[in-house]
């Protein structure tokens, strides 16, 4: 009896280690209207503090992140494209995690609107 409690403890503590990954797979599609802006991404954390921006690359952007939550609140792209005002948008984490359920993918499709040169 005691080593059947044993067998099911360990696999009820298996099973919550794994279920709470510090990282996750996420499909990334991005496209901007027009296309070739460049895509970065960010990572807010608990302390205030937030990574660099990484760089995807030009969109149309469809690439798979390994996403640490470890203390993460909010994850954020941004489009930048020369002649455009850059675009950001932000997700807290929990939203951002429950969009990838619900779709398979966070897709983003900026439209982007053109900066005129004061002159």
């Amino acid at each position: 009896m005691k080593s059947s409690i044993k067998v099911i403890l360990i696999t009820l503590i298996t099973g919550l280690a794994l279920g709470c990954a510090s990282t996750r797979d996420v499909p990334l599609t991005i496209h901007s209207d027009p296309l070739g802006a460049i895509v970065l991404m960010q990572t807010g954390y608990e302390d205030g503090t937030q990574s660099d921006w990484i760089l995807l690359g030009n969109s149309p952007v469809q690439v798979t992140r390994n996403i640490s939550t470890k203390n993460a609140t909010t994850i954020s792209l941004k489009v930048i494209k020369e002649g455009y005002f850059e675009q950001i948008k932000a997700w807290d984490i929990d939203d951002f995690f429950k969009e990838h359920k619900q779709q398979d993918r966070i897709l983003w499709v900026p439209h982007l609107v053109e900066s005129k040169a004061s002159g």
